[in-house]
């Protein structure tokens, strides 16, 4: 989600000279698994960039089950400034 993924991004690129892109929960596609919803992030959708250009950064290992090779899994942030 936006509030902690910007916190994460900010910390890895402070001077925004690395990542031009910005992407949250908004722009998923929210699936049903069993009596659940899971946000999965097909890269697909983003046509006007290259997939060997983008990097997708989640806890979830699922969120990236489209294209594996993209996906870079992280623990779980928990608003506390000792996971940083």
């Amino acid at each position: 989600m936006k509030n902690y993924a910007d916190v994460i991004l900010d910390h890895l690129d402070p001077e925004n000279k690395l990542i031009h892109h910005r992407f949250y929960r908004d722009s998923c596609i929210q699936r049903s698994h069993h009596e659940s919803r899971i946000y999965v992030k097909d890269l697909r959708i983003f046509k006007d960039f290259e997939l060997s250009d983008i990097v997708l950064v989640d806890n979830a290992v699922y969120s990236f089950g489209a294209q594996l090779d993209n996906g870079i899994p992280i623990i779980p942030f928990r608003d506390c400034i000792t996971d940083i």
